[in-house]
């Protein structure tokens, strides 16, 4: 019962969240002008854009298109792309595996160098340490993404020849985007995890541990890791989910052909069906994400709940 109830409140939010966004997303996209200009080009005359604006129905009243749009998306059918003219939810989907594989691998990078570190920092019990990690995990996060990219391209792949620097052609062109998108958020997932061995540290069951003779290795691994590790998921399931429309600016320093680089492109391009698709993508993603990860803190803490 609490299951159901649980799973219908989620998909109630998830359905007027996704609408929300969608929403603001379509007024928004017009108030760049109309994209018909645009097609036809500065010496096209009033008459062609008329013209080209009644085919594409971009002369109809907006509260008309709005409704055109929700059906659209309630049948799955967004339209065409103005500047392609193939299907707009078709493009997005043929970039959506480029765009799941860099966000998914940068998010296990991150979490498995947080834990890698924080538990170096615990068995070392060094609080100089400490504190030399977690300064340079916080610089990284103030350095800004499409820098640390273009200083890792001229390191990694002009000077030492490493690494590919643009495009998804092997294995090695993912070692730089996924980095570059990892280690943003380290500096947060190193101080949630080692905030949580701190305050597992104070419970009874660790000093229990301890006074049974139990090794510090054992201790940390074996009891206090499964309790520090809640505080992070949470904030894992929300980096994620943002990860798939957060990796725009890294698609664009690698030339990463993924969802990001197409939605920049069709911005500029003022393709309305194109950014409307995308944007109903990455929302159902995110809506999607955290319902899953819900469900996990559930598990993982049977003091949570399902309400």
């Amino acid at each position: 019962m609490h299951v159901a109830r649980f799973i219908t409140r989620r998909l109630i939010q998830g359905v007027v969240t996704v609408f929300g966004v969608l929403t603001v997303t379509f007024f928004l996209v017009r108030l760049s002008g109309n994209p018909a200009a645009l097609l036809l080009g500065p010496e096209a005359s009033q008459q062609a854009i008329a013209a080209l604006s009644h085919t594409l129905g971009f002369d109809q009243p907006l509260i008309v298109q709005y409704g055109k749009f929700l059906g659209g998306v309630v049948t799955g059918n967004m339209g065409n792309s103005l500047a392609q003219n193939l299907p707009a939810m078709g493009l997005v989907l043929q970039r959506l595996p480029n765009t799941l594989e860099l966000a998914l691998s940068s998010f296990v990078l991150g979490l498995v160098l947080a834990f890698v570190v924080v538990l170096l920092l615990q068995l070392s019990g060094s609080s100089r340490l400490r504190n030399a990690i977690l300064w340079f995990a916080s610089a990284r996060q103030a350095i800004p993404s499409f820098w640390l990219g273009l200083v890792l391209v001229l390191v990694f792949a002009v000077q030492l020849k490493l690494l590919p620097s643009i495009g998804n052609q092997s294995i090695k062109s993912l070692v730089l985007p996924a980095f570059t998108s990892a280690t943003l958020e380290l500096a947060l997932y190193i101080r949630l995890l080692d905030g949580g061995f701190g305050d597992q540290l104070r419970q009874d069951y660790v000093r229990t541990a301890y006074a049974k003779g139990q090794t510090r290795t054992k201790v940390i691994v074996r009891h206090m890791l499964p309790n520090a590790v809640l505080p992070i998921i949470t904030v894992a399931g929300l980096n994620l989910g943002s990860l798939l429309g957060g990796t725009i600016v890294v698609e664009l320093v690698f030339a990463w052909p993924g969802v990001g680089q197409l939605l920049i492109n069709s911005i500029s391009s003022r393709d309305y069906t194109l950014v409307q698709a995308a944007i109903l993508v990455i929302a159902l993603f995110f809506v999607i994400v955290n319902f899953l990860v819900d469900l996990l803190y559930s598990v993982l803490d049977p003091r949570v709940r399902l309400q």
